[in-house]
């Protein structure tokens, strides 16, 4: 694995995160019945999304998200119902217990295998969720944007302007506030961008935050950033660090958004022992407030069974977004379709009185897609 990293050029050291799982056809080429070890979380509901659509791979029907968000008192009963696997490590309320919705919306066309729709990130802003990813082609990176008023049916993509780069312009974090939208992204390092309306953006920091010193967990690369508002205190950033070897978390703060201090200067996250669901890295982190605390989805590598091996989202918790608690896998392998070979980039957000994600997917005829998962959350 090591001489995997030491041969990457600088050019496509960036998309690193996603050459790991380009070899994982070979590893994968005949879908085994039972998904990989799903850890604390095994047995949690999954409906796979079956059946064969357009030229552009699989398509699926919506489901009603409103049809898995019950009414206050059948919500209720669900957490009691609940009890026994709150106890075991797991928090319904939480939005640990995802349940599968299928894509967002059908495949388009791809001319090579590993392209296709990835990294989204989710932000409402009056009553509106805006959805930013990544589509990508070949090398070229670039970011798009749609909009939904009820999470289920999303309007066309369409590619935002503005932002500064070369043939990587991705893995999008958003903020809304007060009258602008605030965007970090990987262009070889974070940089920052403000808008109006999502679609056309003006820089505002070249370099918000760079790689670390040599010797650092982030010395090669700093990519997937994801901020967190702290209203007056300014904001907070997790984000994937490389250092040639593996993937960890780290964490940085700032007043303004326009530049970014380590806070601390080591990972906040590193990928956990052999045998583990994210024994070879951690990346791709998506970190939410709520009730107190920091919760945590992200893209974890296992390497476990197969080397090369899938990245599974994973999800973990902390008080000060600085110590982390593992919960394990919180989105299994589908046995076939558009999440067979991995589950990775989630986005996050309390939706409708639950939870929503969207999670970018690499299926079983090697594209990547953009599917939709729930949760529900207790009152």
């Amino acid at each position: 694995m090591p001489l995997l990293f030491r041969r990457l050029t600088s050019s496509s050291l960036r998309a690193f995160l996603e050459a790991l799982v380009v070899p994982l056809a070979l590893a994968c080429s005949e879908p085994s019945a039972e998904p990989p070890d799903a850890g604390p979380h095994a047995g949690a509901d999954a409906a796979v999304v079956t059946g064969e659509g357009d030229a552009g791979g699989w398509d699926a029907a919506p489901i009603s998200l409103d049809a898995a968000i019950p009414g206050q008192a059948d919500a209720a009963a669900a957490c009691v119902a609940a009890e026994q696997w709150t106890r075991d490590g797991g928090y319904l309320q939480d939005g640990w217990n995802w349940q599968k919705r299928g894509l967002v919306w059908p495949a388009q066309p791809t001319p090579d295998s590993y392209d296709g729709d990835l990294a989204p990130a989710l932000v409402e802003a009056e009553g509106a969720l805006h959805l930013l990813f990544t589509r990508k082609t070949g090398l070229v990176h670039r970011i798009w944007h749609a909009t939904s008023i009820d999470g289920e049916v999303w309007t066309a993509p369409a590619q935002v302007s503005g932002l500064a780069g070369d043939t990587m312009i991705a893995y999008p974090s958003v903020i809304h506030e007060p009258g602008r939208f605030m965007l970090w992204f990987d262009n070889g390092r974070i940089d920052f961008a403000q808008s109006v309306d999502g679609l056309l953006w003006t820089m505002a920091a070249s370099g918000a935050l760079d790689r670390g010193a040599e010797g650092t967990f982030d010395s090669l690369g700093v990519l997937y950033p994801c901020v967190v508002s702290n209203g007056a205190a300014g904001y907070t950033l997790w984000y994937s660090g490389l250092d040639g070897v593996t993937g960890a978390v780290g964490r940085a703060t700032s007043g303004d958004g326009k530049s970014f201090t380590r806070d601390p200067t080591t990972a906040v996250l590193e990928h956990g022992p052999a045998g583990s669901w994210d024994n070879r890295a951690v990346t791709q982190p998506c970190v939410v407030r709520s009730a107190g605390r920091y919760l945590l989805w992200y893209g974890a590598y296992d390497t476990s069974k197969t080397d090369p091996g899938p990245y599974r989202v994973a999800s973990a918790e902390s008080a000060d977004g600085v110590a982390w608690t593992r919960r394990g896998v919180a989105l299994e392998l589908a046995p076939s379709g558009p999440d067979a070979y991995s589950t990775r980039d989630p986005a996050v957000i309390r939706w409708r009185g639950g939870w929503l994600m969207v999670y970018a997917g690499l299926g079983d005829d090697l594209r990547y897609r953009l599917l939709r998962a729930t949760s529900q959350a207790c009152p």
